[in-house]
C-alpha cells in the first residue's frame, strides 16, 4: 500500500510506503566477541536473510572496546572506551549505517555485573524505490536520505553470570529509546 503525502501549496505530492502498521521490529543477531588482547576486544556481528519480494536483508557490525584500568589502576569499576560500526542493508531499497563512540563502566558482584555507559552517535539513511501510478506510463523514482536524530546515548543495564551463560538486558535513553536483551556463552574467561 502506497500512502500520498500533498507538498505545501498542493503543488507536489510524494508517495511513501504505507510500513507494516507496527511499534517496533525485533532482529536477533549472531555475535562474537574475542579478547582481550593488551585489554582490547574485538565485536562483530552478522546476519542475512532472504526477504523475497524485497531482496536480501544484510546487517554487519564490528566495534574495538579497550580498557582504561591497565592505565588507571586506581578505579573501583572497570572502564573502557569503543568505538563501533554498524551497517543495515534491504535490498536495493534501503542503506543505513551507524557509529557509536563511547565511555563504558561496570562493577561486579557475584553473580551480577552492572554496566553502564556514554555514547556519542552518528547515523544516516538512504532510501530509494520506484513508485508506479495507477493510469500513469511513467514511473516514478522516490530517493531521500536521512541523518540520525540521536547524538547522545546512555546506557544502563546488568548482566546475570551463570557460569559460562550470560543472561543480559540493558536500556538506552536517547532521543530513540531502546530495550535489549541477549544470551551469550563465555569460553575461558576470568
Amino acid at each position: 500500500m502506497i500512502v500520498p503525502v500533498e507538498a505545501s501549496g498542493g503543488l507536489l505530492d510524494y508517495a511513501f510506503p504505507a510500513g507494516f502498521n507496527v511499534d517496533y521490529m525485533p532482529l536477533a543477531t549472531p555475535q562474537v566477541t574475542i579478547g582481550s588482547l593488551l585489554g582490547t576486544d574485538l565485536t562483530i556481528r552478522y546476519i542475512t536473510l532472504d526477504l523475497e519480494d524485497l531482496g536480501d536483508l544484510d546487517l554487519f557490525g564490528w566495534g574495538l572496546r579497550h580498557s582504561l584500568n591497565q592505565y588507571l589502576t586506581f578505579l573501583p569499576v572497570d572502564v573502557a572506551i569503543g568505538y563501533y560500526n554498524q551497517s543495515f542493508k534491504i535490498g536495493d531499497y534501503m542503506d543505513a549505517s551507524a557509529v557509536l563512540i563511547s565511555l563504558q563502566g561496570s562493577y561486579s558482584v557475584p553473580v551480577i555485573t552492572f554496566y553502564g555507559g556514554l555514547g556519542i552517535e552518528s547515523s544516516n539513511i538512504d532510501v530509494q524505490y520506484t513508485y508506479s501510478r495507477e493510469g500513469e506510463v511513467a514511473d516514478e523514482t522516490i530517493k531521500f536520505e536521512m541523518e540520525g536524530a540521536n547524538s547522545l546515548r546512555f546506557t544502563i543495564g546488568l548482566t546475570l553470570n551463570l557460569g559460562p551463560v550470560k543472561i543480559n538486558g540493558d536500556y538506552n535513553i536517547a532521543k530513540q529509546n531502546t530495550l535489549s536483551a541477549g544470551i551469550g556463552i563465555g569460553i575461558n574467561q576470568k
